[in-house]
């Protein structure tokens, strides 16, 4: 089903570039304190976004096993539906420390917010290409999950045009 790549690019690209946009509108809001020390910060951050990263994988491939008994086209259309509701699950996992460092960069007086929240960005750009580019993983972490009822999807072969190999 070439529709279905399209759009799950599409989406995972702009998820994956929104930290990074982000960043760079800190960049011009934030404002640096030259007094301040970074505290435990630069320790924090990295953690933060690793939990997030350990979360998604923890959580994120947990979608309902598509029924026995259900026809293919039902099946393609679940699989599809449920690939997007675990990619924005993992999303939302992984992102969510990158959100507290937007938040301690202005709650919390550090010399360069930029660089806080940048290390963030780049950790969480690492975590979300991860789980939520359409690569060979998540794609087949997911299929199995929802084949696990017998029931075959093709999420694999819809996807096979982004899937690295």
């Amino acid at each position: 089903m070439a529709a279905m790549r399209q759009p799950v690019v599409t989406l995972a690209s702009t998820l994956i570039g929104a930290p990074l946009i982000i960043t760079v509108a800190i960049y011009f809001a934030a404002t640096d304190d030259p007094t301040a020390s970074w505290g435990p910060w630069l320790l924090v951050v990295p953690v933060l976004n690793l939990a997030g990263i350990v979360a998604a994988e923890l959580v994120g491939y947990t979608v309902p096993a598509i029924p026995a008994g259900t026809g293919p086209e039902q099946a393609r259309r679940l699989a599809a539906d449920r690939f997007r509701t675990g990619m924005i699950l993992r999303f939302a996992l992984t992102e969510a420390p990158f959100v507290v460092a937007v938040a301690l960069s202005f709650a919390f007086a550090v010399p360069q917010p930029v660089v806080l929240v940048g290390l963030s960005a780049a950790l969480t750009c690492l975590g979300l290409a991860f789980h939520c580019w359409p690569w060979s993983r998540p794609v087949t972490k997911t299929a199995e999950v929802l084949e696990a009822d017998g029931v075959k999807t093709s999420l694999r072969e819809d996807l096979s045009s982004v899937t690295m190999r």
